[in-house]
């Protein structure tokens, strides 16, 4: 996991809030974040399904769906579950707390890249009791 520090000059479309923040590329031409960085979806605090719940990926600046590529977090706790390809045991991260003091995001180097089958992702808000 990488944390950045927040920038005061990212374009709107990479603003993001407190709990999940869903990555992906805008495909409308007409929209100003397309050809350009990933766009910033926030989520806030829920449970997220990678393909099942794509409906609520959608430009923050036109409004169009966009393929989920990644995501990141702020001021959250997560957790991510679920069946990596070519492996039948189900993975779970456990309960980590993403700063307050900058967007925690996955390293997407080639070499860290994982391909899922299946994959779920919960952010809570800080303040909540975990069990």
């Amino acid at each position: 996991m990488i944390t950045r520090p927040p920038s005061s000059d990212a374009p709107r479309w990479r603003y993001y809030e407190p709990g999940l923040n869903i990555e992906g590329y805008c495909k409308n031409p007409s929209c100003a974040a397309y050809n350009s960085s990933r766009v910033i979806k926030p989520l806030g605090f829920r449970v997220f399904k990678f393909c099942i719940d794509s409906c609520l990926c959608k430009c923050p600046l036109c409004g169009c769906k966009f393929n989920e590529e990644t995501c990141g977090f702020y001021k959250t706790r997560f957790r991510y579950y679920g069946y990596q390809e070519g492996n039948r045991n189900k993975f779970d991260s456990g309960w980590t707390t993403a700063s307050s003091t900058g967007y925690t995001t996955f390293d997407s180097s080639d070499e860290h890249l994982v391909p899922w089958c299946e994959l779920t992702i919960e952010a809570t808000d800080d303040s909540c009791t975990i069990i």
